[in-house]
C-alpha cells in the first residue's frame, strides 16, 4: 500500500518512522495484552502522532486479537490519506483523521480500548544539534495537549512511545 500512495524514497521515510513490529510485540507482551483483551470480540483502538501505524496489525498478526481503528491523528497531509486507505477494512475513515492531535475535535472522539500515541521527539533527540530547552519545553507540552484525549475519555490501556536516549 506505501508503494502505492508514495514514490520510492517518500515510501521509505514515511514506513522509517513507524515502530518495529519486533518492538511492539515486546511491548504487548510486557503489558500483557493478549491476555488483558482476551475473550474480548474486538479491541478498539486508536493513536495521536500516528505516522505509519502499525500496532494493531501487530496485535491481530502475533496475539489474534481483533481490533477497529476508531480515529487517529497525523500531520502530514499524505500519511493522513494513507493511513485512512491503509485501515479502511479496520473501520479508519478519512475524516476520522485528524490532522492536529492537539485540537479539541481530537480530544472529544468516543472511549477506546487502546490509545497509542508516539509523541514528536525531534525537539529533544540526541541527533538534534540544535535542541534546546524551549524546544523541549515546547514538545512536551504538545502532548501534554494532545492527552487531553486520555484524561476526557479515560481509555483502558495507554501507551506513550518515545526511543530512549536518541
Amino acid at each position: 500500500l506505501l508503494s502505492e500512495l508514495f514514490r520510492g524514497a517518500r515510501a521509505s521515510s514515511a514506513l522509517s518512522r513507524s515502530l518495529h513490529p519486533a518492538a511492539l510485540a515486546a511491548v504487548c507482551r510486557l503489558l500483557g495484552l493478549p491476555a488483558l483483551f482476551a475473550g474480548q470480540a474486538e479491541v478498539t483502538y486508536a493513536t495521536a502522532f500516528s505516522g505509519v501505524d502499525l500496532f494493531g496489525l501487530v496485535m491481530e498478526l502475533l496475539f489474534g486479537l481483533r481490533w477497529c481503528d476508531r480515529f487517529a491523528s497525523e500531520k502530514r497531509g499524505a500519511l493522513r490519506r494513507g493511513l485512512a486507505a491503509a485501515w479502511a477494512h479496520r473501520g479508519l475513515s478519512l475524516s476520522r483523521v485528524s490532522s492536529d492531535a492537539c485540537s479539541a475535535e481530537a480530544a472529544a472522539h468516543a472511549y477506546v480500548d487502546l490509545f497509542f500515541a508516539g509523541s514528536p521527539c525531534d525537539s529533544y533527540t540526541r541527533l538534534n544539534r540544535l535542541r534546546s530547552a524551549a524546544g523541549i519545553a515546547a514538545a512536551l507540552s504538545q502532548l501534554h495537549t494532545a492527552l487531553a484525549y486520555v484524561r476526557a475519555a479515560l481509555p483502558r490501556v495507554v501507551i506513550i512511545e518515545n526511543v530512549a536516549d536518541i
